[in-house]
């Protein structure tokens, strides 16, 4: 049984590598934190917490820190500028 929240630390990042060696354009191996998330998306705390309790982005949670992939930022960027710019998008 793991005791130590560094044990499960040490136990997620051996995961998501595992996980980023049979995908990796899938699965980056890049976590980011709240504040990382909220300087990005310019939002406040209580906007990032709604989003994770309705489900709207993907975290994991490690003792009381949160993670969020940030390949679902980057697909989120893609698709928004796709949609923005529709047909002049060279999909290469």
């Amino acid at each position: 049984m793991l005791r130590r929240e560094s044990e499960l630390v040490d136990l997620f990042i051996e995961v998501i590598k595992q996980v980023s060696k049979t995908n990796p354009k899938i699965y980056p191996n890049r976590w980011l934190y709240g504040a990382e998330v909220k300087k990005k998306l310019n939002i406040s705390e209580s906007t990032l917490r709604r989003l994770r309790i309705n489900n709207d982005i993907p975290y994991y949670k490690i003792g009381r820190t949160y993670y969020y992939p940030s390949y679902f930022f980057e697909k989120k960027l893609l698709e928004n500028t796709k949609k923005r710019y529709g047909k002049d998008w060279d999909d290469e």
